[in-house]
């Protein structure tokens, strides 16, 4: 999970899941309360594997807490299968989301119009390929992406749809926002104001989209809704190896940084398109309000 260069953060999150179940198939824990602190052990090690990516902390901090609960009145045996069955109950959810929040937005998309979207995002990826089975006709600009090129795999997902796609270096957006009608980029995270953590650029883009009057679309499920900035902690915006963008020789005067997220202030966000429909940046909060009641009350 934390090395993945490939999946974005829904994929992730349900490997995430995936790794909880396995973690639990295979621990020796002789007794109900290690078994506990193995799984707690787990849990931590991905929660803080990608911090820019609300869904896996939701999810997994969900999971454990349900776990957690279980064990106050269960024996190692029920605990350990009802692990199981809570994991198969999450990764579905999460994909019915998926599909749900893709099929929301899917109809924002027109005949006949061309979307700008950066980066590789399996939510704005399924969103067009339902596009594409309801007969819509549309045009999709990508960038690359830099440093890891993630727009290429769109671009050629896209392709092999169909649609036809135009692959550019990402510092050419601005020279070509006057044939975009829309934007539609996904999420790595949505904070308590309506902001969104996404792939480094995207906030640029946003700025572009705001000068040309072009409305800038997110769609995300809600489980991408990062609940710690409701008790007031700041995102953490992953950077990674300098090598991805110089490679092993560069002059030691110099300094690199290769930053993966940035931070779309909500201003900029026309809508934010979930599983539940189109919802407002100022309605996060409300939202954020009704998950944790639901996860920790319910």
């Amino acid at each position: 999970v934390k090395l993945d260069r490939t999946h974005g953060a829904s994929q992730l999150a349900r490997l995430s899941l995936e790794v909880m179940r396995a973690a639990s198939e295979r621990c020796k824990a002789a007794s109900l309360e290690d078994y506990v602190a193995f799984m707690k052990a787990v849990a931590d090690e991905l929660l803080s594997a990608r911090p820019s990516m609300a869904s896996i902390t939701n999810y997994v901090g969900k999971l454990f807490f349900e776990i957690n609960r279980r064990s106050m009145d269960g024996d190692l045996s029920s605990v350990r299968g009802f692990t199981k069955a809570k994991v198969d109950e999450l990764i579905g959810e999460s994909e019915a989301a998926f599909r749900k929040a893709a099929e929301h937005a899917s109809r924002l998309i027109e005949d006949g119009v061309t979307i700008l979207t950066h980066s590789y995002s399996s939510t704005t990826m399924e969103t067009m390929r339902q596009a594409v089975g309801f007969g819509k006709r549309f045009s999709v600009l990508v960038t690359e992406s830099r440093p890891l090129f993630e727009g290429r795999r769109t671009s050629g997902e896209l392709s092999k749809l169909g649609v036809p796609v135009t692959l550019i270096i990402d510092s050419a957006v601005g020279c070509l926002f006057e044939n975009v009608d829309l934007v539609l980029v996904g999420a790595d995270s949505i904070l308590l104001d309506g902001s969104v953590v996404n792939k480094a650029g995207t906030y640029l883009i946003a700025l572009a989209a705001r000068d040309r009057g072009v409305p800038f679309y997110v769609v995300s499920e809600k489980h991408k809704f990062n609940v710690r900035s409701y008790i007031g902690e700041k995102p953490i915006l992953e950077e990674k190896d300098s090598s991805e963008i110089v490679g092993r020789e560069t002059s030691p005067s110099v300094r690199v940084r290769n930053i993966y997220f940035d931070i779309t202030p909500a201003r900029y966000v026309t809508e934010i398109i979930t599983e539940s429909g189109t919802i407002r940046a100022g309605e996060v909060a409300g939202h954020m309000e009704e998950m944790l009641k639901q996860t920790y009350l319910g």
